[in-house]
This record gives structure tokens, C-alpha cells and sequence, in this order.
């Protein structure tokens, strides 16, 4: 699936999670995913041409993950079932390609990060302010998560 400028569709974007199974040595890649760009976040970048937006509520930084499999709505501002904490992007990771306008940053679970286990079916994407939930979707297939396995994620937006 490729990013498709000016689309009309809520869906402008993509994540994929890859997988690392430790014992094994084996990878897993994930395969891309649409998600869901929330109203708040599109309120947001319309705010960018007048001046008044907050740098914080629009710049992703942290991800979150949930263990609900409920489909999400663009109104949505939390996530519905969230494990662990708010997770930062590996630092440097966040870019910004302005020619194509597409937003790009990656995220690291270590095997030791239990407070991720269990089998994650729901995903979100948030702004700097840690508060506004800049995208939302359902991961499909879900992905368990335990102490043998690494997850790398890979998301990419259009604005």
C-alpha cells in the first residue's frame, strides 16, 4: 500500500511491526498497516496555516499499544484498552520529509519491557504533548508480545 498525496481518505498512512524472535534468531517482518488519522490531529495541522497550532500536538513522538480490538473512530482521543506507558521514538528517529509531506519515526520494544506483554491488538500514535492521539488503528493480524521476542515499529504519516 503507498501513501497517496492529497487523498481524501481518513486513512493517510501506514505503520508495520517487525518482529524478532530471540531463541530462534529469526525475523519476522510485519507487513504495512493503514491507520487512522484522529480529528484532534487534523484540527491541529489546519491550525498550521493560521500560526496558532501548538508545535507539541502535532509532532509525533510517543506510541502507544492496547490489548482492544474495538475499531477505532477518527473522534477517538484515547486508546480503548492501553498496556504499559506512553512509549518515546528512538531518539532521531522522528523525520519529516516536507517535499512529500510525510511524517516518519520508529519505535523499540525490548524483550525485558514486561509491562508490554500480552497480545496487542490496538495501536496509536501521539503528540509530543504526550496527550493528543494523533492516529489510531487496529493491529492485523495481532501481535503477542512476551520475553523471547523484540518489536520494532515503523510508522509513516501524510500531512
Amino acid at each position: 500500500m503507498d501513501l497517496i498525496r492529497g487523498d481524501k481518505s481518513e486513512w493517510l498512512g501506514r505503520f508495520k511491526i517487525d518482529e524478532y524472535i530471540i531463541e530462534k534468531d529469526k525475523y519476522i517482518k510485519g507487513k504495512w498497516q493503514k491507520n487512522l488519522i484522529t480529528d484532534k490531529w487534523k484540527e491541529q495541522m489546519a491550525l498550521v496555516t493560521t500560526g496558532t497550532y501548538e508545535i507539541n500536538k502535532i509532532t509525533m513522538h510517543y506510541l502507544g499499544l492496547g490489548d482492544d480490538d474495538t475499531a477505532p473512530i477518527s473522534s477517538n482521543t484515547s486508546m480503548n484498552s492501553q498496556v504499559g506507558a506512553l512509549k518515546p521514538a528512538i531518539t532521531g528517529s522522528i523525520h519529516n520529509n516536507t517535499t512529500y509531506n510525510i511524517g516518519q519515526g520508529s519505535w523499540y520494544y525490548e524483550s525485558t519491557e514486561a509491562t508490554y506483554y500480552g497480545i496487542l491488538k490496538e495501536i496509536a500514535m501521539f503528540g509530543r504533548d504526550g496527550i493528543t492521539m494523533l492516529t489510531h488503528a487496529l493491529i492485523i493480524p495481532t501481535v503477542t508480545f512476551n520475553n523471547t521476542k523484540t518489536l520494532n515499529i515503523l510508522y509513516e504519516v501524510e500531512y
